[in-house]
């Protein structure tokens, strides 16, 4: 396996592990507790059904996927992965689209993220919410190579 590919199955770990970890309700007294910032995204279409493809709860496997990549301890593998967002994210036009474009309209979505994973997003620039969207559209590219 080469590192691209390790790093990617350590992503997709990590994000399972989220998903198995939340639990509805309140936390119980003592517990590790880390508040979460509710925040409404427009993602591709194709980025949902891929996120639910992978499984059940894709809104918190979508927190997991981003928390993971911030965590990342592959020091090559996230920079490439930033900076191939990066670019989706100041390629992507702001604004309506033009008559004719093969355009498809994005899907509303309400996540909850960590604090420090949003503060994260906001350290690396402008439109944090674009580049979630692009981060999770670099995974699914990567994730479709591998399988």
């Amino acid at each position: 396996m080469s590192l691209k590919e390790t790093s990617l199955e350590k992503i997709l770990q990590e994000a399972n592990s989220t998903v198995s970890r939340t639990q509805k309700g309140r936390p119980k007294d003592g517990a590790n507790y880390q508040p979460l910032v509710e925040v409404k995204l427009r993602l591709r279409p194709e980025v949902l059904e891929w996120v639910k493809s992978l499984g059940e709860k894709h809104y918190t496997r979508i927190r997991g996927l981003i928390q993971a990549v911030k965590e990342c301890d592959s020091e090559p593998f996230q920079t490439k992965l930033l900076s191939e967002a990066d670019g989706i994210t100041k390629a992507s036009v702001t604004g309506r689209p033009k008559a004719g474009s093969n355009y498809q309209p994005k899907v509303d979505a309400k996540i909850r993220i960590n604090i420090e994973v949003l503060s994260w997003l906001y350290s690396m620039g402008p439109r944090p919410y674009s580049r979630i969207n692009a981060i999770l559209s670099v995974l699914m590219h990567e994730h479709k190579k591998v399988v």
